[in-house]
């Protein structure tokens, strides 16, 4: 099983705890929680349970006494109006004190703006049903959560989501750095063919997500998310707007490519993975294009999203290769050529099969059971 750190683990606390001998004594491991395995299920997310490296860069370190005590004076009486929020800083006060101490206040104020934002946060996990008061469980104040408390709160016409969001990820990020995964800055190619690995991936995807969050544009997060969720082309981008990306009544969602001259008008099914990001981005946009803006405006649509990832952070993309990652992503699922020519908008599969280079072999077992059941299941 995937473990975490707990500020609560302790050598004498009972129960069984995994410790590396070189890591930092007072670091400790227990198994993930099975309440947040299943949340992390039913949510979809893509949240990693990593065990901090023994290199020591990703590791949870108790606070100063004397800053946890600070934070406390500050807050003093502080009682929230929230009868819920009250009752879970009564219970949990010494663990959301921890969480909050990492930073220095000099303000009573701003101590208990915080603090309230960290209650409201608990309620909102506790409600997705990945996290009880009730258990000795810490709070998992993880990235993926964080942002879908912002996002809900934007969808409920909250002012403030962006302040939110930068108190809870810099609360989250040093109480339990190992639920906020590093960026691995993206590998330049002049190879335009060569996929994109998992970890590229999510750090466009992270920049995305900051990027809505700060400036309340949609652009770039549409862009990544249409490339590797989608496939589309620059040529697609040219025409495809935010209106084009639409949710069935089953909850999937598709992206409708029409009016290009070059183009074949088609419906792409979104992977699973990308679907919500694009949604929410799209709709921020409405009736522009996905890269933002109109067709008449700038021949060198492509820049709308380049520049502004550059300088933001300091990133460089190319739709090429998010391209050539959705497609090998569907080769490696053994999604069938004539289904991948389809929702790709290509001729033959000569287009893609230079492709198959990237992918890897099947085991003995996965050919024996594609083999015997085709795209059945077992």
């Amino acid at each position: 099983m995937d473990t975490f750190v707990s500020p609560d683990a302790r050598p004498d606390a009972g129960g069984e705890t995994a410790q590396s001998s070189s890591c930092q004594d007072d670091v400790q491991s227990v198994p993930c929680p099975p309440l947040l395995e299943r949340a992390f299920g039913r949510l979809g997310g893509d949240e990693v349970w990593l065990k901090p490296t023994c290199e020591g860069e990703r590791q949870f370190e108790m606070p100063t006494r004397r800053a946890v005590e600070e934070t406390d004076r500050l807050l003093g009486e502080y009682r929230p109006k929230d009868p819920e929020a009250r009752r879970l800083l009564t219970t949990h006060r010494d663990q959301l004190l921890i969480a909050l101490a990492w930073r220095t206040y000099t303000k009573k104020s701003h101590a208990r703006t915080h603090m309230g934002f960290l209650l409201q946060f608990a309620l909102y996990v506790v409600q997705l049903g990945a996290w009880s008061p009730d258990s000795n469980d810490p709070l998992p104040i993880s990235q993926r959560y964080v942002q879908l408390f912002c996002e809900q709160l934007q969808r409920d016409g909250k002012v403030g989501a962006q302040t939110v969001y930068s108190a809870l990820s810099g609360i989250g990020s040093h109480y339990q750095p190992h639920l906020w995964p590093r960026r691995k800055h993206p590998t330049r190619t002049r190879n335009p063919k060569a996929p994109y690995s998992t970890d590229e991936q999510e750090t466009y995807r992270s920049v995305g997500l900051e990027y809505l969050q700060e400036t309340g544009d949609g652009r770039l997060l549409a862009t990544i998310a249409a490339g590797f969720g989608a496939g589309l082309s620059v040529d697609c981008l040219r025409v495809v707007r935010g209106t084009d990306v639409t949710r069935t009544h089953s909850g999937d969602v598709n992206v409708t490519v029409t009016g290009g001259a070059t183009l074949a008008d088609r419906t792409i099914p979104v992977v699973d993975h990308w679907a919500d990001d694009l949604h929410t981005a799209a709709t921020t946009l409405g009736n522009q294009l996905l890269v933002s803006g109109q067709p008449t405006q700038n021949r060198n649509l492509i820049q709308r999203v380049t520049v502004p990832l550059r300088q933001y952070a300091d990133l460089h993309l190319a739709a090429s290769r998010m391209r050539s990652t959705w497609l090998i992503g569907l080769i490696a699922a053994g999604v069938p050529s004539d289904v991948i020519v389809d929702v790709a908008g290509v001729q033959s599969t000569q287009t893609f099969r230079d492709l198959h280079a990237y992918v890897e072999p099947r085991t003995p077992d996965q050919r024996d059971r594609w083999a015997r059941h085709g795209g059945r299941p077992c």
